[in-house]
């Protein structure tokens, strides 16, 4: 299903071995914006997507990689700013077995986007949709809200430990991802 170390020569995919990619979003800048997509046998993760901006290199990097979009089983968002979660409607509506998983403070947002666009129009103005792309609501029982700690198997091998830190004082609304090799 990936593709071996060996053979890259894409210019947004890196490696970084064990089933886990760097994909450059091409957000304003090369090595800006960064999504990054884990891969066990017949199943794939993304973690942060970027803006809707980057939803062809996404799909592209699927494509290249010979993942097909129903092989991917959930989309993680470390936070909903627009630069890291605002791609997640419009890619979500490509991947028809993916699940969202978000801290439970922005799964609203991801639901119901329109007070981050009214926030977000309010900053941008008429350069929003220009610079972050359209940013589409997820349909609520595709969202999956990680409220403390949600542990999960990627394939038969990978193991993944994802921290909500609701309680911590400052990062109180992240997710961090943890993979136990």
């Amino acid at each position: 299903m990936a593709t071996s170390v060996r053979s890259f020569k894409h210019s947004n995919i890196q490696s970084l071995g064990n089933g886990v990619y760097t994909i450059d979003t091409n957000f304003q800048r090369p090595g800006l914006v960064a999504s990054h997509l884990l891969v066990e046998q017949d199943q794939a993760v993304f973690i942060d997507v970027g803006p809707a901006t980057a939803l062809s290199v996404l799909l592209n990097a699927l494509d290249y990689l010979n993942i097909a979009v129903e092989q991917v089983v959930a989309v993680i968002v470390t936070h909903v700013h627009l630069d890291h979660a605002g791609g997640a409607g419009v890619l979500m509506a490509h991947l028809p077995n993916a699940h969202l998983l978000v801290h439970p403070r922005g799964a609203k947002h991801m639901i119901d986007p329109s007070r981050l666009i009214a926030g977000a129009a309010a900053v941008y103005g008429d350069l929003l949709e220009q610079r972050f792309g359209e940013i589409k609501p997820i349909a609520a029982d595709r969202v999956i809200e990680v409220n403390e700690v949600l542990r999960f198997r990627l394939g038969s091998k990978k193991k993944f430990v994802i921290y909500s830190l609701s309680l911590h004082p400052v990062m109180r609304n992240i997710i961090f991802v943890c993979m136990i090799v």
